[in-house]
């Protein structure tokens, strides 16, 4: 069961990277063998990206929630050792159960930005049991952005029909929509 870059299986192109207990012929893994098992890539991230994606179509059936794919975001000075499971940096959940491709994205931690990152996909199954087929990861990429400021929006007094008077006044507005990665907030002067 290992990881294997070839035409066994694909999402539109003709190549991915799937596990295969063959040699790549086949997508199919050797469920009764516990394997855990990496492929990775150093990214360098530009500096000032406060909104970083990571996306990828992938498929892993394997037995429910024991054997799963999974992504993690590492220092570049660690390797990852096949047989060998990574303790931190795992980003999202664990990618199982779907024998079709799946698109997920990922939004990676903003401290990635003006650092070189380990981005490394792990395939684990537990040897008792399971359905093929195994990982198989397609059309990975990485962007990043800034996300949009919102536009402001100036409310005149009195608000609400209401004047201010000394004890205070409540405010209440329709919130902007959030931006696909990052937050707003708001300045009340």
């Amino acid at each position: 069961n290992q990881w294997v870059q070839g035409t066994a299986t694909n999402n539109g192109g003709t190549q991915s990277v799937y596990i295969s207990n063959n040699g790549g012929t086949t997508n199919t893994y050797n469920n009764n063998t516990g394997s855990v098992t990496h492929f990775y890539k150093d990214i360098s991230f530009p500096a000032g990206q406060s909104c970083i994606n990571l996306s990828f179509d992938w498929r892993a059936d394997g037995e429910a929630g024991v054997d799963r794919l999974r992504v993690f975001g590492i220092s570049p000075t660690v390797t990852p050792v096949a047989g060998t499971q990574l303790g931190t940096g795992q980003i999202g959940g664990n990618f199982n159960s779907q024998t079709t491709y799946q698109n997920t994205t990922l939004t990676l931690p903003s401290a990635f930005a003006g650092t070189t990152q380990r981005i490394v996909f792990t395939w684990r199954n537990d040897g008792s049991a399971g359905n093929n087929p195994p990982a198989a990861v397609d059309n990975i990429s990485i962007t990043t952005s800034i996300p949009p400021t919102p536009s402001c929006t100036t409310y005149s007094l009195p608000v609400n029909g209401a004047a201010v008077c000394n004890a205070g006044q409540t405010l209440s507005w329709s919130p902007l929509s959030t931006p696909s990665c990052g937050s707003i907030t708001y300045d009340v002067y």
